[in-house]
Order: C-alpha cells, then structure tokens, then sequence
C-alpha cells in the first residue's frame, strides 16, 4: 500500500468484531481481555473517505499468531465459522487463507506492531 511496511488488504471484514474469536481462540485469552486492550481494533490510519481502514493488533494476538502452528488455523477457522458472528456461514478456505495470511504477517513484523488494512465492500 506504499506505507513500507508489510500488510495485506481484506475487504468486508470487521476486524474489532470478527477478528475476536480468533484472537481468543488462539491467545487463549479472554474476549473481555482482548476487547480492554487498547491495541484492539485501535485505529492507526485511514485512507482517503475510509476506503481503507488500518488497525491494530493486540500485542499477545501478534505474538501468538507469529507463533502459532499454522497446521492448526484451519481448526480456529472452523471454531470461528462456529460463532453466532456470522449470519450465513463462511467459506472455511477462505478463513483459513486470511488466518494463515495473518499469521504470515506477524510473524514477519514479530516483534514489530502489527495492524490490519481493511478495505469498504
């Protein structure tokens, strides 16, 4: 995105609300934990009318994703699918893919931040 730093883009995805139960599940914390940090979902930058969207991580969720057996994200992706998050159920590929996406990216900016640029649908 010409910032310099790495990052990918995911479109119609609310990372502060969906992103959650993936944090929980591979964290290990809990969702009231995640939810009072002040790194979750905290917004780091906007391009134009919000076209897309930066934010942060979670310090724990960055090193935990950075350190997670990527074998297992297709386990979170379906405990995550499982959730009452989504009205009609995901692809599961698809969550697999943008989990393992992630956790590429933190492992790339461990121990840098991390944030997440998400684009309008």
């Amino acid at each position: 995105m010409g910032t310099g730093h790495d990052s990918f883009v995911v479109k119609g995805v609310d990372p502060v609300v969906e992103l959650l139960l993936a944090e929980v599940l591979v964290t290990g914390r809990t969702a009231d934990a995640m939810g009072s940090d002040p790194r979750h979902g905290h917004l780091v930058g906007t391009v134009g009318d919000g076209e897309v969207v930066t934010l942060s991580l979670t310090d724990s969720s960055r090193d935990s994703l950075a350190h997670f057996d990527r074998k297992q994200l297709g386990e979170v992706a379906r405990g995550r699918s499982a959730s009452s998050v989504f009205s009609t159920p995901p692809d599961l590929s698809g969550l697999t893919g943008f989990l393992e996406d992630l956790s590429a990216l933190a492992g790339s900016a461990f121990p840098r931040a991390t944030y997440v640029g998400c684009g309008r649908t």
